[in-house]
């Protein structure tokens, strides 16, 4: 097949992916598209599927392939391109369009199974509003308090959930009242044979869950199942195509990653900036609400992942600096400079593609214009890209020559027009006709990182029958709607066009003799989202232009309409939208670079506008909650599918065969799974290694030790290797062993051990007890738990203290003796009992201690509190936040003959030693938070049963099931070495308890394994040695060697005399040393060629 021969070796290998789920994970320029549509002419053509030359089956027929998407422009631009690579024939009956068409037919063969008949009609957005508000009405429900609009909202959300009217929950009043307006709601649609846009998917969704028999008709039916924007599925449409593909489990997703801001970003917030990282769900942020204007929202989901690549970065004139991923989605428009030039790629649907040169700006006689503007008129183009920004024009010239040559796309015009042409229009036809500028262009914005899915200009005009869909376009602001609503526009001049829309209900205004226009107005995102997707759809597919009023228009006649693009788009002279002083204004771009990244990225969905300030730069959010996406579907697409391939187009992933053979052993135990065999074509690797260490001290140690060395030797970079465990408690011995080395690393999905939570709420009970003067500490939990005491009971406090000169600590136990304190009466009553409660504890607790040592004033204080009750509410999350306790309790038992002070201070010295970083340094995350990773060094640690699999799980054979592909998931996040580490004790060095190999570490083949046995009784191969080592634990290696001067160690120079040693390290089998000495202070010496002496 010789379309093929046009893919990178990444796109090849998603296109020929063998039988079972595929997760391509594709950023815009990728090529997603054409991987996709490739994908089903390679199952037509050849079968497809296959893993191996054998074939197993036929080719399936094209009505055995079904493929989604989410707009009908999509699914039929994806089927055109099917045609252009197979005869057409060979294409006849693939089912291929939006997810509500395809639903609708089935729902139509299948109205047996529903309360509906099979000519039901579709209600659109107003028609559903109308009858909520009517719903609304006869129930006598307040409609100020409830708006229609609102309470409408909130059925789809549960809708798009599969939440039905019975099951909706009640939480507040206002659920109650949702409630009780959806089911009467839903009644009413039954009644009228009537479905709403959410029920065409929730009757399919139930309708294949509820009837074996009609799912298997069309799971066997559809030998394979494609879905376009998987990332954008809600949960209904995931469900859907669990169940289309249940049979055959060929199921093949596309989508987009997260599109997000690196580390360090600064958020505009209504108290000033914050770093991106430090926000959490629930967090205000300041947002662009039109027109110049801004507002503050709240931030209702975030986004974050592990990114290795180049940044966008760009410089503004004001000297605003911004990163971003190349696919986040920001506001740009073209400027307007004298002097510069533009080489553009354009795009004409009935020639194809061709470059060509433009100035930046030009008049066409009346007045100043964007070049490309002339220039598409001029041509008729359809659509324009800009590739380059020149400051002249030789060199405009040389990147026009560059792409047409490299490429193979014409610089011709594309029709004569009255122009003196050394070719004729039939040659010019002859050429477009001839050569694939389809395929070229593809490929040319691919190579730039850019996605033909978002041109820099899109000419206008009625004969083009575009809808414009323009956030903050209504120039209003009312009480009801304090940002300035949206508004969706078509602008026609074709009289049978605008009868067909009269006839499905809108209402064409005659603005002239020769055009009209049908206009729509929204104050929610979501609400013209679907507006402007169904008044496309009713004129036949028309395209979508989107743009936001962002600026103010000044004393300019109209405000500056912003494009959405992605930051890969952007080029020096374009403007962005930016805040200053609570204002939107523009700026100007003046410089584009990349930049490479390697650690965490973040992302935000914010509630109403659905854009925030980054850097002072005005972004869109890019989670797309908007069309009831569910962030989750890939979590949930793993968790279903846990052998399925992740091909990422951006980076060629393959593990080594002995990786990809002990994950299979792991795997093929998994219940009702067939066995299939991966092959790696990086060949067969090393041997997994496998290590027992004598305690969870010497794992910890071992797993530092070995990082070092592979770092040292240069197989690995330290961003290349990772640190795995089942859960963030096990976090604790790692990132001390990392402090003790004094090598920086980073967490992925959690926080330091010692800045989490419930761990500083317990140190800071202890601190207080301690020290009753300890204001941070009493701040921190003088309502932890909840005991009734809020943010005016602590300031009076704290009055009251200033005002005796004392501290508040003391006055909180003083009022422990009731009224009998001379304080009681500066509370109010709701407020002093409170307070002497807990200052009795406290008082207590102190006396206590007196006898108690640490480990047993610890259990006095969690018991106390009843702490796990608080912290431990039965979710997973809250079992890691008691297992972080319980870490933390073993840290205790350590300090049993010891006191309270020396246990603060050594944690107050630990958890100061801030070595948390971002770019080039080691990653420790859980088994949860790798999924979609890969490292070239993985160690997974803690593989003990009760922890891997975790204890909660071994009443229960579908957790059970979970576990084991969690270790799946962790053993094929690494490419080229894979080490399985486990501690015959754990606990501490308090309370040793003695453990168990994990029982999935038998499933792995033996003869992958080197080192240790599992029962520790035999050594396979040698361990490797260590440059250094970090822990004095005895349960280290035998061949590590330790460093021979440590910090503190007295020395004599024989030139300089003595000295301390402050540091030293292993670099290139030399341990370098700093030494202060008192003769010439601070030296950094060779240990080989120093002849130092300790003393």
């Amino acid at each position: 097949m010789s379309f093929l021969d046009k893919l990178n070796p990444q796109q090849r290998a998603a296109v020929t992916a063998g039988n079972g789920p595929v997760l391509v994970v594709a950023g815009p320029g990728s090529g997603k598209t054409r991987v996709l549509t490739q994908r089903i002419a390679y199952l037509i053509a050849e079968g497809g599927g296959r893993p191996g030359p054998a074939r197993e089956a036929p080719p399936p027929a094209p009505w055995q392939i079904l493929a989604v998407t989410f707009t009908n422009k999509a699914a039929k631009e994806m089927q055109e391109r099917v045609k252009k690579l197979l005869p057409d024939q060979a294409t006849e009956g693939i089912m291929l369009g939006t997810f509500h068409s395809i639903c609708a037919r089935i729902l139509r063969r299948e109205a047996e199974h529903l309360p509906i008949e099979s000519n039901f009609v579709i209600f659109d957005a107003d028609d559903q509003e109308r009858i909520v508000k009517n719903v609304i009405r006869e129930l006598k429900i307040n409609e100020k308090l409830y708006r229609p609009a609102s309470v409408h909202a909130s059925i789809s959300r549960a809708k798009n959930e599969l939440i039905g009217a019975d099951d909706y929950p009640t939480l507040t009043y206002r659920d109650e009242v949702v409630k009780r307006v959806y089911a009467d709601y839903q009644k009413r649609l039954v009644a009228s044979n009537a479905v709403d846009f959410d029920d065409i998917l929730v009757y399919t969704a139930r309708l294949l869950q509820d009837n074996p028999s009609v799912r298997d008709k069309y799971a066997q039916r559809f030998r394979h199942v494609l879905v376009d924007e998987f990332q954008d599925t809600n949960l209904a449409q995931y469900a859907l195509v669990k169940e289309l593909s249940s049979f055959n489990k060929n199921i093949f997703c596309v989508g987009d990653p997260d599109q997000c801001f690196p580390t360090g970003t600064k958020i505009q917030t209504p108290n000033g900036q914050k770093r991106i990282e430090t926000l959490k769900k629930g967090d205000m942020v300041l947002a662009a609400s039109g027109r110049g204007s801004t507002l503050s929202c709240r931030v209702t989901h975030i986004g974050k992942r592990n990114f290795k690549s180049d940044l966008v970065r760009i410089v503004t004139r004001t000297g605003r600096i911004i990163k971003a991923t190349p696919n986040h989605i920001v506001f740009s428009r073209l400027g307007m400079r004298s002097g510069l030039h533009y080489v553009y790629l354009m795009y004409r649907k009935d020639k194809g593609y061709r470059i060509g040169i433009a100035s930046h700006a030009r008049s066409d006689g009346t007045r100043l214009k964007v070049g490309l503007q002339v220039r598409s008129n001029q041509e008729n183009a359809t659509k324009m890209w800009v590739l380059k920004v020149c400051p002249n024009r030789n060199e405009a010239h040389y990147w026009e020559s560059y792409f047409s040559i490299n490429y193979r796309i014409p610089t011709s015009v594309f029709h004569v027009r009255g122009r003196r042409m050394r070719m004729s229009q039939e040659y010019i036809d002859r050429l477009f006709n001839e050569i694939d500028t389809d395929t070229n262009a593809n490929q040319l914005m691919t190579d730039l990182g850019m996605d033909l899915q978002f041109p820099h200009y899109i000419p206008q005009g009625t004969y083009r029958n575009i809808v414009n869909l323009r956030y903050f376009g209504d120039g209003r602001v009312t009480e009801e709607s304090p940002w300035h609503a949206h508004r969706v526009d078509l602008w026609s001049s074709e009289p049978n066009l605008a009868k067909e829309l009269k006839a499905v209900g809108y209402n064409p205004r005659i603005r002239s003799r020769n055009n009209w226009r049908v206009g729509v107005n929204r104050l929610q995102y979501h609400d013209i989202q679907e507006a402007a997707q169904k008044l496309s759809e009713a004129a036949n597919g028309a395209e979508i232009v989107t743009g936001a009023f962002l600026v103010d228009k000044g004393k300019a006649p109209i405000a500056s309409k912003f494009s959405l693009m992605p930051a890969s788009h952007l080029h020096p002279s374009m403007m962005i939208a930016i805040e200053q002083d609570g204002k939107i204004i523009e700026d100007e771009i003046v410089e584009v670079s990349q930049e490479p990244y390697n650690g965490t990225v973040y992302d935000f969905e914010v509630e109403n506008l659905h854009n925030y300030i980054a850097n002072g730069m005005v972004v869109h959010n890019s989670i797309y909650a908007w069309r009831g996406a569910d962030y989750r579907n890939i979590h949930r697409f793993e968790q279903d599918f846990p052998d399925a391939q992740t091909i990422l187009l951006e980076q060629n992933y393959r593990s080594r065969q002995n990786i990809l053979d002990a994950a299979m052993g792991v795997i093929d135990r998994a219940r009702n799974r067939r066995k299939k065999k991966l092959f790696s074509d990086r060949g067969e690797g090393e041997k997994i290694f496998f290590y027992e260490a004598p305690d969870d001290y010497a794992e910890a140690s071992f797993v530092v030790d070995s990082i070092a060395q592979l770092v040292a030797s240069r197989q690995f970079e330290p961003g290349d290797c990772a640190v795995m465990y089942r859960t963030n408690a096990m976090s604790r011995l790692i990132e001390e062993a990392f402090l003790q080395a004094r090598l920086p690393y980073r967490l992925v999905g959690a926080q330091r051990f010692y800045g989490r939570r419930e761990v500083k709420d317990i140190i800071a009970f202890l601190r207080l007890i301690h020290n009753p003067a300890d204001e941070a500490s009493l701040d921190r939990i003088i309502n932890v738990p909840p005991r009734g005491i809020g943010e005016k009971t602590l300031t009076t406090l704290h009055m009251v203290a200033r005002q005796n000169e004392m501290q508040p600590g003391a006055v909180l136990i003083d009022l422990a003796r009731g009224d009998q304190s001379p304080h009681w009466k500066s509370f109010t009553g709701r407020a002093a009992l409170p307070l002497s409660d807990f200052g009795g504890l406290l008082a207590t607790w102190r006396i206590a201690a007196q006898t108690l040592n640490v480990p047993e004033l610890f259990d006095r204080v969690v018991k106390d509190l009843n702490f796990k009750e608080y912290i431990d509410d039965q979710s997973e999350e809250g079992e890691d936040r008691w297992e972080n306790v319980v870490e933390l309790k073993r840290l205790a038992d350590e300090y049993s003959t010891r006191g309270l002070d020396e246990f603060l201070e050594n944690i107050a010295l630990i958890s100061d030693q801030d070595t948390i970083a971002e770019g080039n340094v080691p990653t420790l995350l859980t088994l949860h938070a790798a999924k979609g990773l890969e490292f070239g060094a993985v160690f997974i640690v803690g593989l003990d049963d009760g922890i891997m699999p975790h204890s909660r799980s071994f009443d229960d054979p579908e957790s059970m099931e979970e576990e084991r592909r969690l270790f799946y998931v962790g053993i094929t996040r690494a490419k080229d070495k894979l080490y399985l580490i486990r501690s015959i004790q754990r606990g501490g060095r308090g309370s040793q308890e003695e453990t168990f190999p994990s029982r999935y570490l038998d499933d792995v083949p033996a003869d992958l394994l080197l080192g240790k046995t599992r029962t520790g009784r035999s050594i396979r191969g040698q361990v490797p040695e260590t440059k250094w080592q970090t822990h004095r634990s005895q349960g280290q290696p035998a061949s590590v060697t330790p460093a021979k001067y440590r910090a503190g160690t007295r020395i004599k120079h024989p030139s300089w005399g003595e000295g301390i040693v402050l540091d030293s390290k292993i670099q290139d089998n030399d341990e370098i040393v700093d030494v202060v000495f008192e003769s010439v202070g601070i030296k950094r010496l060779s240990a080989n060629l120093a002849n130092l002496k300790i003393i």
